[in-house]
C-alpha cells in the first residue's frame, strides 16, 4: 500500500520468519559506519589538531598527517582483523571480507591524498603511503577470509597472533639492529612493516624531496601479493552451510529446517 512517498509492507508482521531486507544483511554497513567515525575523529585529533599549538605550518601538518597514516595503518591491519576474527562467522567469508576491505578502502582515499596540500609531501609519497596501506589491507583481507572460515576460536586466535607478529616484528627487528654495532640493516627495512612505513617514506635529509626508491615500492607490495595468494586460495574453500540448504523466505543466513 503506497501513500504518498511512503510504501506499507503489509506483510511485515503477518508472515513468520519473512524479512523482505534480508538480501542486504550481508552488507557491512555497522562497519562501515564505525570506519567512517574512527577517520573522522582520528583527523579531528591529528591533522585538525595543529591548529590548536598556533599559526599552523607545513611541518606541523606533517607530523599530523604521519600520525594520521599510522592510525589509519593500524585500523587496517590490526583492529579490522580483531573485530572480524571475534565475531560470528559469515556463510560466505572470502566474499564479506571482500565487501569489509571496500567498505574501509573508499573512506580511506579521502583522507590520504588531499594531504599534499597541507604538507607539500610529492604525490609519489602519497602513492607510497597508499599502496602500503592497501597492500596491508588485502593481506587483512586473505587473514579474515580463512580466519573467519573456521569455527574454531583457537585457529582465529593463531590466525590474529600471526597477523601481530607480521606487523610488529620489522620494527622490533630494526630497533634491536639500530643498537648493535656492526652492518646496518637495509633503508626499505622500514617498510616491512605499516608502523613505520608512513615516517619512512616522508623523511629526507636536509630540505630535500622525499623520495621513494624502487626496492622500497616492491617491499611494499608484498603484503598484498600474499594476501591476493591467501584470497584466492580460500576461494576454493566450501561456505560454512551449504547455500542449498537455505531458505530464500527466512532472514539472510537462516537455514530451512
Amino acid at each position: 500500500m503506497r501513500i504518498g512517498p511512503m510504501v506499507f509492507v503489509p506483510e511485515f508482521r503477518t508472515t513468520p520468519g519473512y524479512d523482505p531486507w534480508a538480501h542486504r544483511k550481508g552488507e557491512p554497513r555497522i562497519l562501515a559506519l564505525f570506519w567512517a567515525v574512527f577517520l573522522m575523529g582520528g583527523a579531528m585529533i591529528t591533522i585538525f589538531g595543529a591548529r590548536s599549538i598556533g599559526i599552523p605550518t607545513n611541518a606541523q601538518y606533517r607530523y599530523g598527517c604521519m600520525a594520521m597514516c599510522l592510525l589509519a595503518g593500524v585500523g587496517v591491519a590490526v583492529l579490522w582483523p580483531m573485530v572480524r576474527l571475534s565475531q560470528r562467522p559469515p556463510i560466505r567469508p572470502t566474499r564479506a571480507a571482500l565487501q569489509d576491505f571496500v567498505a574501509l578502502m573508499i573512506p580511506l582515499q579521502a583522507v590520504i591524498w588531499p594531504m599534499p596540500l597541507l604538507t607539500a609531501w610529492p604525490y609519489e609519497v602519497i602513492g607510497a603511503i597508499m599502496l602500503s596501506l592497501v597492500s596491508w589491507g588485502l593481506l587483512s583481507c586473505g587473514v579474515i577470509a580463512w580466519g573467519t572460515g573456521s569455527q574454531s576460536g583457537a585457529v582465529r586466535t593463531l590466525w590474529m597472533g600471526l597477523v601481530l607478529l607480521l606487523v610488529g616484528l620489522g620494527p622490533v627487528i630494526w630497533m634491536l639492529n639500530a643498537g648493535l654495532p656492526g652492518p646496518q640493516l637495509p633503508e626499505w627495512w622500514a617498510v616491512t612493516s605499516i608502523l613505520t612505513t608512513p615516517s619512512s617514506v616522508v623523511s629526507s635529509p636536509g630540505n630535500l624531496t622525499p623520495r621513494v626508491m624502487p626496492s622500497e615500492w616492491l617491499v611494499m607490495s608484498i603484503p598484498g601479493i600474499g594476501g591476493l595468494g591467501l584470497l584466492i586460495a580460500s576461494c576454493w574453500r566450501a561456505p560454512l552451510v551449504d547455500p542449498a540448504r537455505l531458505d530464500p523466505r527466512l532472514p539472510s543466513g537462516t537455514e530451512a529446517p
